[in-house]
């Protein structure tokens, strides 16, 4: 709690030294709060749950500032596998260089703030989304992203990512509302020169069968655009997507999702 937690690496080609903070299975009822964390590799908070008997629950991450402008790879959030019931809110992730990746079941994320998440010349040059869900280590369900502000990111303001495997791991049951997705995902960023494609401000992927019955209300998208299992696809016609046991897809975003003032009362970070 009121710390400013600094990694000491800097240039364009450095990658930090290793998470910032970092919890490894079995933490629980703990508190993050009110810290400035900068240039940490990899992520500035991670969590790592090993298994339901070490998992990580209970823990509060709040009022942090998490930003990494001197690193080439690193300074997100991130938390996967065996990872429940912890409430992560009101932070702001801003000037990182990786996607902030999220996993496990049944976590709370809202009233946080992601404003810059940069493609890396020394990753994989498409990797700068806000958000994104992959089931690489364990089923991701039951998680709520609300109220959040994601902007200004190279990438996806919300990427849904499919293993490609079979149905042994799943990204299901997940809901994302009132979330304001603004100026995501855009080919002529002029911030930066790395070479990246367009991205829809939402997307699914295009393969496999591990993600299902997501829920989309209420948010706004600055953007006309997500792409859809293949196709780019409007919000009026993602509206119209419902999604059922058989739908490998998302649902709905819902009723209102174009109208910036009913959204926008919601967001007030504070």
């Amino acid at each position: 709690n009121y710390y400013w937690i600094k990694s000491g690496e800097k240039g364009s080609d450095a990658i930090g030294a290793q998470d910032g903070i970092y919890f490894r299975s079995g933490v629980q009822d703990s508190l993050i709060k009110n810290n400035f964390i900068k240039n940490w590799n990899h992520a500035s908070i991670g969590l790592t749950g090993s298994s339901e008997n070490n998992k990580i629950t209970g823990n509060e991450i709040s009022y942090n500032t998490l930003t990494s402008p001197d690193i080439a790879y690193g300074g997100r959030l991130a938390y996967s596998g065996y990872v429940t019931k912890n409430n992560i809110h009101h932070n702001l992730i801003t000037q990182i260089s990786v996607r902030n990746q999220f996993g496990g079941y049944n976590n709370q994320f809202h009233h946080n703030i992601i404003d810059g998440v940069l493609n890396s010349h020394i990753k994989d040059p498409n990797i700068g989304q806000c958000i994104a869900l992959e089931a690489y280590n364990g089923d991701i369900y039951g998680n709520t992203f609300s109220n959040n502000t994601l902007k200004n990111c190279d990438g996806a303001a919300i990427k849904l990512i499919s293993t490609g495997q079979d149905v042994s791991v799943i990204v299901e049951n997940n809901t994302f509302s009132n979330n304001l997705i603004e100026n995501n995902g855009l080919d002529d960023d002029p911030r930066r020169t790395l070479p990246k494609k367009q991205e829809a401000e939402i997307y699914f992927s295009q393969y496999g069968n591990d993600i299902k019955q997501q829920k989309f209300t209420n948010n706004y998208l600055s953007r006309d655009n997500i792409f859809y299992r293949g196709d780019n696809i409007s919000i009026t016609t993602f509206n119209t997507k419902e999604s059922n046991s058989n739908n490998t897809n998302a649902s709905k975003i819902g009723k209102g999702a174009g109208n910036r003032s009913q959204v926008g009362s919601n967001l007030i970070y504070k």
